[in-house]
């Protein structure tokens, strides 16, 4: 059985590309300003990224606060309970930088194979 079916095998530097896709629309959203988790699940629909529960939102942006790349802070500014609101850090945009070269990359892969296999499917006609 291929060992890397299933995800399973060597694991690298860079994570699975979906992470980084919903890592960089995270840091993109509060790039654009501050926001809080449900605020930010809800949004990321828009940008086509499909349904996100709050709390795997919340997970996400508190892991992402252990590596600095964001700070919280609690709102109590407003009626009702408090809020955890998040910024993007400098550490954040630095590494939005850097998954936008990596999705840069990947765009060049697909790009490549989706010629290739045009051209296959043309060959076999």
């Amino acid at each position: 059985m291929n060992r890397f079916r299933h995800g399973h095998g060597k694991t690298t530097e860079r994570q699975n590309l979906s992470q980084e896709l919903l890592e960089a629309r995270l840091l993109l959203i509060l790039k654009k300003g501050h926001g809080h988790g449900y605020e930010i699940a809800r949004s990321l629909e828009n940008y086509g990224m499909g349904k996100k529960s709050p709390g795997a939102i919340y997970t996400l942006l508190n892991a992402m606060e252990e590596r600095g790349l964001v700070v919280s802070k609690w709102d109590t500014s407003k009626n009702g309970p408090a809020r955890r609101v998040y910024n993007i850090t400098e550490s954040g945009g630095l590494y939005l930088s850097t998954l936008a070269g990596h999705l840069g990359e990947t765009i060049d892969v697909v790009a490549s194979i989706l010629a290739e296999l045009g051209q296959h499917i043309v060959s076999k006609q």
